[in-house]
């Protein structure tokens, strides 16, 4: 026999228990006064030991609107144990309030007489357990989903395959004609490129807000006495500078503005239009009369 001064006090059984890293509480009354909670639980309730003694919805406020504090009075009134597994609470985590997930078991302690005498609060955290099954079954689900989608997809490249064979002949054609009119396009440009530069008149094409010089023909770098090289993609400004780009600028702005053709004594500006229909660049024709 263990000599009764070796047994273990009651109050002395409760430090024990403070230490459990299972969190654990007690409540000794139907209207849920807190008799002992331990540091687990209280870290789950994001509290200090001075809530031991309230009421557990006072202590944890964030419980009376959660069925939590119900399923308690139900056990203390019928006396019958409540366990669950992976349920939600919201809970305060720092500032914010957070869903964790927990296994718990509310567990009534009988008198002789069959009355609650307290009730038993053990808990633990399957936070990540939940999360982790989630996410499986999230996945197991998309799987599925996938699967339907890949063979909905098989159906549809076979009749996609099936098109494609049809449509290799027809390709094939219009790759014989494309290559054909990239050729007529070549020779064309060519020959547009031939003419440009050998037209009697001065030509250039602007382009771009810079009003960089894209094309310059032989006869208006002759007007210029200047090299291609030393006019081909600068500037119109900086090839041109002082009176002749002065007036030369104010009638390219107009013609950027108005996307009409302009005018000036022997000088024609033609806007250039891309693809949207705005004005990228004009094409300058000056015309040189002998005794003009």
């Amino acid at each position: 026999m263990i000599p009764k001064d070796r047994f273990l006090s009651d109050q002395a059984l409760l430090d024990i228990m403070r230490l459990s890293q299972d969190a654990t509480a007690i409540y000794c009354s139907e209207e849920l006064h807190i008799n002992f909670v331990n540091n687990a639980m209280l870290a789950f309730w994001n509290k200090d030991s001075s809530v031991t003694g309230m009421r557990l919805e006072d202590a944890v406020p964030e419980l009376a609107v959660q069925p939590f504090i119900e399923l308690l009075k139900e056990v203390w009134r019928t006396g019958e144990t409540f366990e669950a597994t992976g349920m939600p609470a919201e809970l305060m985590s720092g500032s914010e309030m957070q869903t964790f997930y927990f296994d718990f078991a509310y567990r009534a302690i009988l008198k002789e007489s069959g009355e609650t005498y307290c009730i038993l609060h053990t808990a633990s955290e399957v936070s990540e357990r939940i999360r982790n099954s989630k996410i499986i079954e999230y996945k197991r689900r998309k799987n599925e989903v996938l699967n339907e989608q890949l063979s909905q997809m098989n159906i549809e490249l076979l009749a996609v395959n099936e098109e494609l064979s049809e449509s290799n002949d027809k390709l094939l054609t219009a790759k014989n004609e494309l290559q054909r009119a990239n050729f007529r396009l070549f020779e064309n440009e060519n020959r547009l490129r031939t003419i440009t530069q050998q037209v009697p008149v001065g030509l250039c094409v602007v382009k771009g807000k810079e009003m960089l010089i894209e094309v310059a023909n032989d006869s208006m770098l002759k007007m210029w006495g200047l090299s291609k090289l030393e006019v081909l993609n600068r500037p119109y400004q900086f090839v041109r500078p002082g009176t002749d780009w002065q007036r030369v600028s104010e009638q390219l702005l107009e013609v950027y503005a108005s996307c009409k053709i302009k005018t000036e004594n022997e000088i024609v500006y033609q806007p250039l239009f891309d693809f949207s229909g705005s004005v990228d660049g004009v094409i300058i024709i000056k015309y040189r009369f002998e005794g003009l």
